[in-house]
């Protein structure tokens, strides 16, 4: 399951507690200033609750930014969260209402004791979901700021009995503590607009079904086999192989394969026939001699007719750019596979929007536009790879966003790498063929 659902259902809520809470606010029958003295300790409650509530929201927001997957787990651990935090209308009213009184204050530390808790369990469940190696993980770090204000509310909830304002106090300075920006999340992903970049493209996306942030993270699980399969579509006959334009990079230009070796780096043994390469089963993957950081890639394909196997077994090949990042290679011609698995998917992430797959045997085509992932000086990634993908020129990939490098039950997260690394082509045992390779240097 997506994050999509989850992050709708939680703003959903959240608005509805700050709804509540407003409600809460009475009216005062007077017309004079005066008529407002009363409400002063209420008012102030709704503020700070007001911003707590505000901080929970975005980095609720900024957590799920990089979460590619939601199971079980994280559904009740969400939940968890959801409940304390639609008590606090509860306690604000309670403890504003009390002009501050000793067990109120208590009670509204207990409480945000109890969210600050719960937020931490949600943290640890998606975390143990997308691994140690994910955004996420390299993100949250330490946790500096998670560890201290446990701690300070343990602090004000016996001090509410002692003295009422420095248990306030005690509160004002954990949210204002959270109100400066935490943009560890940010300086991860790269994000230079901050965290109202990041909300104004939400909500764009909402205005505009399908734009922006359609693909932002992976629909489904992966492998998952009840993913909604992408609707099959005619992109129409094959034609003649496309011609590079003048500053294209050949690849293969049908005669000779100098262009590439073997992973070990001997020469390639695949075989170069009557304008085509094709894969020599246990031969192992081939790459580029040179190396390549952002491209536009055309590659044309054909899969073995007539076919042979179903599922993952038919016509399996891959297009590895900078060796790590796969878009895959799979007769999809009425060949049902889990979706992040077919032809054109970036595998074991996105599923293609459609099949835009032709009958086996038949010439096809990618297009391809790659952006790498760019990482700091210290290692740390600044912003994420992307992958925009036409199969037989029909849009299948929408500049999706990479959790990492593409792999097989799992999905790991991004390590540091050079610049600029070989392309590879998968041999997967199947005697796919591959002709018209070139691409274009994005980065000049």
């Amino acid at each position: 399951m997506g994050t999509d659902r989850l992050e709708a259902f939680s703003d959903g809520v959240i608005a509805i507690i700050i709804t509540i809470m407003v409600l809460e606010l009475k009216v005062p029958t007077g017309e004079s200033l005066q008529t407002l003295t009363p409400l002063l300790h209420i008012f102030l409650s709704y503020i700070l609750s007001f911003i707590y509530l505000g901080i929970y929201w975005n980095n609720h927001h900024h957590m799920l930014h990089v979460t590619s997957r939601v199971n079980g787990a994280i559904l009740w651990a969400n939940l968890h969260l959801l409940f304390w935090l639609s008590l606090i209308p509860f306690v604000t009213g309670w403890m504003g209402e009390n002009h501050f009184a000793p067990a109120p204050t208590a009670l509204y530390g207990g409480i945000m004791l109890m969210a600050a808790i719960a937020y931490w369990i949600l943290l640890r469940a998606i975390l143990r979901a997308e691994g140690p190696g994910s955004v996420l993980a390299k993100a949250v770090g330490r946790d500096i700021k998670g560890k201290i204000s446990p701690v300070l509310y343990l602090i004000a909830i016996p001090m509410a009995f002692v003295e009422e304002a420095v248990a306030g106090a005690i509160y004002v300075a954990v949210a204002l503590m959270w109100l400066v920006p935490d943009r560890r999340i940010e300086r991860v992903l790269g994000s230079s607009g901050g965290a109202a970049h990041l909300l104004a493209a939400a909500g764009l996306a909402a205005l505009v079904p399908g734009a922006l942030l359609a693909q932002s993270s992976p629909p489904c699980a992966q492998h998952a086999r009840d993913c909604p399969a992408p609707p099959v579509i005619n992109a129409g006959p094959p034609g003649p192989p496309a011609p590079p334009p003048s500053d294209a990079v050949i690849l293969f230009d049908g005669r000779s394969l100098d262009s590439w070796r073997s992973s070990d780096g001997s020469p390639a043994r695949w075989l170069a026939r009557s304008g085509y390469l094709q894969v020599a089963a246990g031969t192992g993957a081939i790459r580029t001699v040179r190396a390549f950081g952002d491209v536009q890639l055309h590659i044309e394909w054909a899969s073995p007719s007539p076919a042979r196997g179903e599922d993952q077994d038919r016509g399996n090949s891959g297009v590895f750019l900078m060796g790590q990042y796969e878009v895959q290679v799979l007769d999809s011609y009425g060949n049902h596979t889990y979706p992040d698995g077919q032809a054109a998917a970036v595998y074991g992430q996105y599923p293609p929007l459609v099949n835009a797959s032709r009958a086996p045997g038949e010439w096809q085509s990618y297009d391809i536009v790659f952006r790498r992932p760019r990482f700091a000086g210290d290692g740390s990634l600044r912003q994420p790879a992307t992958l925009t993908v036409f199969h037989n020129g029909v849009l299948v990939q929408d500049r999706v966003t990479l959790t990492g490098p593409t792999a097989h039950q799992t999905r790991p997260g991004y390590s540091p790498h050079p610049d600029k690394l070989p392309i590879s082509l998968q041999d997967h045992g199947h005697p796919v063929r591959f002709r018209n390779i070139w691409l274009r240097e994005l980065e000049r």
